[in-house]
């Protein structure tokens, strides 16, 4: 049986997550909270019930050069949080974390990936079973991340902004390097 901390560090845990929107049935595998609680919870956060239906992958959120670099850099916090466990296992504070970071940073930003916790909790699922791979750039040193099955050809998306973008204005969105390096 749980101990009233422990069921209560469970419960404050279920309420971070889910306030970034994670997927009730994603919050009841770290919490053991039942999930008619956790939808409760979530329609008293958000003043609705909770998303349903398939999620998505990796390859599909890094449909453009423009979501890589959001993406890449929420990987590469998420890297620099959990190390290389993230390879072996799922670290949901990690990613909530990495996650926090990532918000902080690109507040100012619009039309950014991962919108969401669960988005981000995908990539690191995904990079978990080797389906997303975070390379180093070689001209840059920024960290990308690279979904096996993508359309897109593997280059870096900082030194290959979108169309839209210039170089420079890669380089200050993604901060990879730099803000990676302030973090270790």
């Amino acid at each position: 049986m749980a101990t009233k901390a422990t069921r209560h560090d469970n419960y404050d845990l279920a309420r971070r997550l889910i306030k970034h929107k994670l997927r009730t049935p994603i919050v009841h595998l770290y919490t053991g909270i039942p999930k008619p609680e956790l939808r409760e919870i979530y329609n008293h956060i958000h003043g609705q019930s909770p998303g349903s239906g398939r999620m998505s992958d990796t390859q599909t959120l890094i449909s453009s050069r423009h979501n890589q670099i959001y993406i890449s850099l929420f990987a590469s916090f998420y890297q620099t949080i959990a190390g290389n466990a993230i390879y072996r296992n799922i670290d949901i504070i990690a990613v909530l974390e990495a996650y926090e970071v990532y918000l902080s940073v690109t507040s100012k930003a619009s039309d950014k990936l991962p919108s969401n916790l669960s988005e981000a909790w995908i990539i690191a699922r995904d990079i978990r079973t080797g389906e997303a791979i975070i390379h180093a750039c070689d001209e840059c040193k920024s960290f990308y991340l690279v979904a096996k099955e993508s359309k897109l050809i593997l280059n870096c998306p900082v030194c290959t902004p979108p169309k839209s973008q210039s170089i420079k204005q890669a380089r200050s969105i993604s901060k990879l390097a730099p803000l990676q390096e302030q973090m270790q």
